[in-house]
């Protein structure tokens, strides 16, 4: 049944807008305070706190979509899902929005997970006096606007924004927080390929790769063109001086060849990169190489490439053992085709029917370690 809205406790609830219709449906013995129509979708709205409430989209048009609103309050852990329909203003062309939390005061460890539909306009992961320790998750869909982790008056620190999948991002500015001295801010690229018009304020970039990503893909662009008017700024470089970048690498994505690349990050309007640090975390292949990965920093670009291609330690004890065993086969090889062939020989022109040949050796084979191989070899026959 749906309904325009529910009363009764304040958290908890689950607000769904299917084909533009509201449906309030209660998660515990009572629903919260929900103001719902045909433009906006609120998980709660209240003068006290608004905590774990969920708005879900899944078809139709609205213009806003909070998971949780306190006028005066707080808002925290409530979570907005968008699946399908779009959010916009009432022509449909210009800027909506999306609040995992908004508050008056402090929005906290709220969440929005976008996995189909189009959202024109901004989106915040928390937005409050204080924001922190929100998440915005994009796995599909496409999004014409501004993302933020958090949106804060005085603080917003510790909020993350996550892209996997395939989702269209062209249009679309990356912001950790709205807040230049932000601390504890993330960004975390799942997939390659992906083209933003900027990012900024992150602390932390960390770049997951699964599978190989061909030498002329970037895994991150920045292309810096409004999001709106489709116009390029000049001189809008991406600054991470000072960040973290992160690489954790699969076993099956790391390049095999010394001089190879993956760009994780470039702009063609520059990179600042100063002060940054660098950490690539990855399995080292099967086999008897190991890779040096080192960072690669152009004025334009950021990457990692194999920097060298040794033989594993391991391989110089496997090396050595199958070489010793060669060096016998080698000594035994001598005393059949020297010693031997002529302990044979003299023992037919003396007409005798048995031959024997005995050999001692001590040899030093220098490899890049070295082998001393000491032994007796003995050949009998008749």
């Amino acid at each position: 049944e749906c309904r325009k809205g529910c009363n009764g406790n304040y958290d908890n609830n689950i607000i769904i807008s299917i084909f533009g219709r509201i449906c309030c449906i209660i998660n515990g013995i009572y629903g919260g305070e929900v103001r719902a129509n045909s433009d906006k979708v609120y998980g709660y709205v209240s003068v006290g706190d608004a905590d774990a409430n969920t708005a879900v989209l899944i078809s139709g048009h609205i213009e806003e979509i909070m998971g949780g609103h306190s006028v005066v309050g707080n808002t925290a852990e409530n979570e907005v899902v968008i699946l399908g329909g779009l959010v916009a203003a009432e022509d449909k062309k210009t800027s909506g929005a999306v609040y995992g939390g908004k508050a008056l005061e402090s929005a906290s460890r709220n969440k929005i997970a976008i996995s189909g539909g189009k959202v024109i306009g901004s989106i915040y992961g928390g937005l409050g006096s204080e924001a922190d320790n929100n998440q915005v998750i994009i796995s599909g869909g496409e999004v014409v606007g501004s993302i933020f982790g958090g949106y804060g008056e005085s603080v917003a620190d510790s909020n993350r924004i996550e892209i996997q999948g395939s989702p269209n991002l062209t249009k679309v500015g990356l912001f950790g927080s709205n807040l230049p001295g932000s601390k504890g801010n993330t960004l975390d690229i799942k997939t390659s390929n992906v083209v933003v018009q900027q990012i900024g304020n992150f602390q932390n970039l960390n770049f997951y790769i699964d599978e190989p990503v061909q030498s002329n893909n970037a895994v991150l662009s920045v292309v810096n063109e409004d999001s709106l008017t489709g116009r390029s700024s000049t001189n809008n470089q991406t600054d991470i001086s000072g960040s973290s970048v992160n690489v954790y690498l699969a076993d099956q994505a790391v390049p095999l060849e010394s001089g190879q690349e993956i760009v994780l990050l470039e702009n063609a309007q520059g990179l600042v990169t100063d002060d940054f640090e660098g950490l690539i975390i990855y399995n080292k292949p099967e086999g008897l190489l190991d890779y040096g990965l080192g960072f690669k920093v152009t004025p334009k670009t950021l990457g990692i490439q194999v920097d060298t291609v040794e033989a594993k330690p391991e391989t110089e004890s496997f090396l050595t053992s199958n070489l010793s065993r060669m060096a016998f086969i080698n000594q035994g090889t001598d005393l059949v085709v020297g010693q031997g062939l002529a302990a044979v020989r003299e023992s037919i022109q003396n007409g005798r029917r048995l031959f024997v040949a005995l050999q001692t050796g001590s040899n030093h084979y220098n490899i890049d370690s070295y082998i001393d191989l000491e032994g007796e070899s003995l050949l009998v026959g008749g």
